[in-house]
């Protein structure tokens, strides 16, 4: 994650934007399979 702050910071349209850096405990994500009708597809 912190590589990916520093990669943030050193691009001029993010400069000055990410000014506070916390780290948290978190979960994994979790992701539930869902159903698509491909026959309403564009």
């Amino acid at each position: 994650m912190e590589q990916t702050i520093e990669w943030l910071r050193d691009r001029p349209y993010y400069e000055g934007q990410i000014t506070h850096q916390e780290r948290t405990l978190g979960i994994s994500a979790k992701a539930s399979p869902i159903d698509i009708d491909h026959s309403q597809a564009f």
